[in-house]
C-alpha cells in the first residue's frame, strides 16, 4: 500500500487552507492532527520530551507570546 500523498496535501490544502510550502514543511502526523481526523490523537509528552524540546528550540530574547 502506498502513503496517501495527494489525500494528505488536498485535505491540508483545502481543509485547512495551507499553501504549498506550508504543507511541505508539515509532516503527515502535524497535518492528521490539524485537522483532527477520527482515530488520531496527539500523543502527550513527558516532562522530559518537554524540556528536550524547550533546550532545543529556546524562546527568543524579547519575544512575546
Amino acid at each position: 500500500m502506498r502513503f496517501p500523498w495527494s489525500f494528505l496535501f488536498a485535505l491540508a490544502s483545502q481543509r485547512l487552507g495551507w499553501t504549498p510550502q506550508t504543507i511541505w514543511a508539515a509532516t503527515p502526523t502535524e497535518i492528521l492532527m490539524a485537522v483532527s481526523l477520527p482515530g488520531q490523537r496527539a500523543a502527550n509528552l513527558s516532562r522530559r520530551e518537554l524540556d528536550l524540546l524547550c533546550d532545543a528550540f529556546p524562546d527568543q530574547s524579547g519575544a512575546q507570546p
